[in-house]
């Protein structure tokens, strides 16, 4: 038998090797990320963070897939800011809701959430003060609002069409939340701790 005939014969089996050696190293670089930490949290603890915080803001989404990134960011006063960066999508791959969290400290600073369909947008929507009682779910919901005891409105809330926009401030911390103006449902929230640590 020629030496050609014995590689075409043998490809399809260094092929599954190499496939399949491929597959290991990869799963063990997944791994090693997953148990690695970055600041406080390890791939597999902010996942398990998020999707606590998923289920709570998009308790309409079934079947989450959760994947999370490292990143480092630029402040304005020109530090470095490591993250965490975890996006859930559904099984279809659509976006429900992504969030940012601050890897040394934990401290949430972005959420962003899918907003409901228009179907369920009827009647006139929340007055201001409904607003701002849903805003102060959303912070407590969050754990935003555990950060410090004394946070109050900073400025009045806004509507601008479907949304309302409501900003808190307590201790040197800001935090605005968006909510649907006729759902309550969270659509952002941004929190800003501008000191060291935050």
């Amino acid at each position: 038998m020629s030496i050609y005939r014995r590689f075409w014969r043998c490809l399809p089996i260094l092929l599954v090797g190499i496939s399949a050696l491929f597959l290991f190293v990869r799963a063990r670089r997944v791994q090693a990320v997953q148990i690695a930490s970055f600041g406080r949290y390890t791939a597999s603890q902010i996942l398990d963070k998020t999707a606590f915080l998923c289920r709570i803001v998009a308790p309409e989404a079934s079947g989450m897939l959760l994947s999370a990134d490292r990143d480092v960011t630029d402040t304005s006063d020109g530090r470095l800011r490591r993250c965490w960066s975890v996006e859930c999508t559904d099984v279809t791959d659509r976006f429900i809701a992504c969030f940012t969290w601050n890897a040394d400290t934990g401290n949430l600073w972005y959420v962003a959430h899918r907003a409901p369909k228009p179907a369920q947008r009827v009647g006139k929507g929340m007055s201001r003060q409904e607003a701002v009682r849903m805003a102060g779910c959303w912070m407590r919901s969050l754990g935003i609002a555990a950060q410090t005891p004394r946070w109050r409105l900073r400025g009045e809330p806004g509507r601008e069409g479907n949304i309302w926009f409501v900003s808190w401030q307590a201790d040197g911390r800001t935090a605005t939340l968006s909510t649907d103006a006729y759902t309550g449902s969270l659509l952002g929230a941004t929190c800003w701790w501008p000191r060291a640590g935050s």
